[in-house]
């Protein structure tokens, strides 16, 4: 499919994190694409509300993790949701490990399942990150962090 006509977005920070609910300033209507990734957690989404990855329609499902990766065409129903929006600039990816990007984009899936255990330990390291990326204080704990984030998904 032509996704040369559909607009992209561009990250120019390394990493940002919001908060979905405070995030209508972004641009969730319509579809479009992202030069980096994007990790989706939805703790709270009305019933049946539903989402588009690479043009395949699927429900949004609350405590689930989606990775977008650059490329990808995604949509959204914008309607009430609450959960996490993190974007990751993929060359701040390969500071962890030599050809991460590679790896990542190649082996995680669009809809990540995680147990409870698993999935409440990513949540507290997203409201980590939340809590610390704002103060741009301390790079090495963001850093620290966002490994941490992307080694629990895989």
């Amino acid at each position: 499919m032509q996704t040369d006509n559909i607009p992209l977005h561009d990250l120019k920070e390394n990493i940002i994190i919001r908060k979905i609910e405070k995030s209508i300033s972004l641009n969730f209507n319509g579809a479009h694409r992202h030069n980096f990734y994007e990790i989706l957690y939805f703790s709270h989404t009305e019933e049946e509300v539903t989402h588009r990855i690479d043009f395949k329609e699927s429900v949004i499902k609350t405590n689930c993790i989606y990775m977008l990766k650059p490329g990808q065409v995604y949509s959204m129903n914008r309607t009430v949701q609450k959960g996490y929006l993190i974007a990751i600039k993929p060359g701040y990816l390969n500071s962890f490990h030599h050809n991460f990007d590679s790896y990542l984009h190649f082996t995680l899936p669009d809809e990540i399942p995680m147990d409870e255990n698993d999935l409440r330990t990513t949540v507290q390291v997203m409201q980590l990150i939340h809590t610390e990326l704002p103060l741009k204080k301390r790079e090495d704990l963001i850093s620290a962090l966002t490994n941490t984030l992307i080694t629990q998904l895989i």
